[in-house]
């Protein structure tokens, strides 16, 4: 189904809503007179041109693909890391497998549906992809070292909180950060795009 016929197929729906709408009020405020639907069909075009083509516009937007399979990359890991320790009940063996499925996934959802990278270069695209997340897994582990295992009261301390509150918030800022770096490192350096010449 290509962009017009998507557009097409929810302006019938919001049509389709708002004339059962116009229906409901009309007859519940006893009301015959025809502008009572004409003005609710004008307000169904107000929000389709408002907000419809606004949410498909930010929909393929880079930035919101990035996310969604971002989401998706988490649910594989997740999916992964359940089956595989119910199959060896190792912990090590079944992270380093669902790990590598998520970042194999990422790879090639960054590569060819968020991106869009034409490069034909495969394997050194995967290794620059794959370094970038170990640094900043190593880096994740550092912090978890250092502020967590090693020194806890330098964030308690700062910022006057528990240590479990600390760990929680440490880490939601840690995959936060993780996603903007990964987001910067992705477009600019492994799927960067390259200046075609000029005829």
């Amino acid at each position: 189904m290509d962009k017009k016929q998507n557009e097409t197929t929810l302006q019938a729906v919001l049509h389709a809503f708002v004339a059962t709408l116009s229906i409901i009020l009309c007859a519940k405020a006893q009301r015959t007179k025809w502008y009572c639907s004409t003005i609710l069909d004008g307000i169904a075009h107000i929000l389709y041109n408002i907000f419809m083509k606004k949410i498909i516009s930010l929909l393929k937007t880079e930035a919101i693909k990035y996310l969604i399979f971002g989401v998706l990359a988490t649910a594989v890991y997740a999916l992964v890391k359940w089956l595989t320790w119910q199959a060896w009940h190792s912990g090590w063996a079944s992270e380093t497998v669902a790990q590598s499925a998520s970042i194999i996934f990422a790879f090639f959802t960054n590569k060819f549906f968020v991106f869009q990278h034409k490069s034909s270069h495969l394997l050194k695209d995967f290794i620059s992809f794959v370094s970038g997340r170990l640094v900043l897994l190593f880096l994740a582990i550092v912090a978890n070292w250092w502020f967590i295992d090693t020194h806890p009261e330098i964030l308690m301390n700062a910022f006057g909180m528990g240590k479990n509150q600390m760990v929680a918030d440490l880490n939601i800022f840690i995959q936060v950060f993780t996603i903007v770096v990964n987001y910067i490192y992705s477009k600019f350096i492994v799927f960067r795009k390259t200046k075609t010449p000029a005829d």
